[in-house]
C-alpha cells in the first residue's frame, strides 16, 4: 500500500460486491483496510483501530442494518466519511441515511465511473447523491415530504445559524453577528445540514423558502 493511499473499510454482506469493490480499488489511490458483513461486526472491528478515511456501507444487512450502524458509529467518530452504497432508491431510505450521519448515498447499479466519482467527492469533504435519486429527493424537500420536527434535533446555536441562513447571511456575516469564528459557523452549518438530511446551503435555502419554520 502506498503511504499516501486513502483507507476504506467495507460494511457489506454480499461477497461479490466486496470482491468487485476491491477489484475497482486495485488501480486507485484507495486501499481497503478492513471488511465486515454486518454492522455489529463492523463496530467491533473498528473499535480501537486507526479510523479509516471512508466507510462504504450497505443498508440491508443481517444482525444490524446499515442505518443503525451509521448512527452508532457517529456517536464516537465524526470525522470518517461515510458513503452508503445500496440498492434502495426510495427517498425515505435516503433521508434516514443522511439523518443518521452518512455523507453520501449511491446506488449499486451505478456505472463504475460514477461510483469512483462518488467516492472521490465524499472523500474530498463534500456530500453526494446519485443522479438517479437526486431530483426526487430535492422535490421531496420542496413539496414538504419531510418532517419539520427534525428542527428539534438542532442545538440552540445551530438554530441561530439556521435563522441567519434563512435571512440570507453569508458565513462571514453570521460569524460577525454571533461573535464567533467563520470556522465555527462552518462547523455548525455542517452539523445542521447533516441533521436535516441536506447536502448543501443552497438546498437548505430552497427548503427554507418553502417553509414557515418555527426556529
Amino acid at each position: 500500500m502506498k503511504s499516501d493511499a486513502q483507507t476504506i473499510f467495507l460494511v457489506e454482506n454480499h461477497d461479490l460486491m466486496r470482491d468487485g469493490l476491491r477489484a475497482m480499488f486495485a488501480d486507485s489511490p484507495w486501499h481497503v483496510v478492513g471488511e465486515a458483513d454486518n454492522g455489529q461486526d463492523a463496530l467491533r472491528a473498528l473499535e480501537g483501530c486507526e479510523p479509516p478515511d471512508l466507510l462504504i456501507v450497505d443498508l440491508s444487512m443481517p444482525i444490524m442494518p446499515g442505518t443503525r450502524f451509521v448512527e452508532l458509529y457517529r456517536q464516537t467518530n465524526r470525522t470518517t466519511r461515510i458513503l452508503v452504497l445500496t440498492a434502495y432508491a426510495e427517498e425515505e431510505y435516503v433521508y434516514r441515511a443522511l439523518r443518521a450521519g452518512a455523507n453520501g448515498y449511491a446506488l449499486k447499479d451505478s456505472p463504475m465511473d460514477e461510483l469512483r466519482h462518488a467516492i472521490a467527492v465524499v472523500l474530498d469533504g463534500h456530500g453526494y447523491l446519485s443522479p438517479q435519486i437526486c431530483s426526487g429527493v430535492i422535490k421531496g424537500y420542496i413539496n414538504g415530504n419531510r418532517d419539520d420536527s427534525d428542527i428539534s434535533l438542532l442545538t440552540p446555536r445551530e438554530r441561530d445559524v439556521l435563522h441567519l441562513v434563512a435571512e440570507g447571511m453569508q458565513n462571514m456575516q453570521i460569524a460577525n453577528h454571533l461573535i464567533i469564528s467563520v470556522k465555527t459557523v462552518e462547523k455548525h452549518k455542517a452539523n445542521l445540514l447533516r441533521k436535516l438530511g441536506m447536502g448543501s446551503t443552497a438546498e437548505l435555502r430552497e427548503y427554507l423558502r418553502t417553509k414557515d419554520l418555527k426556529l
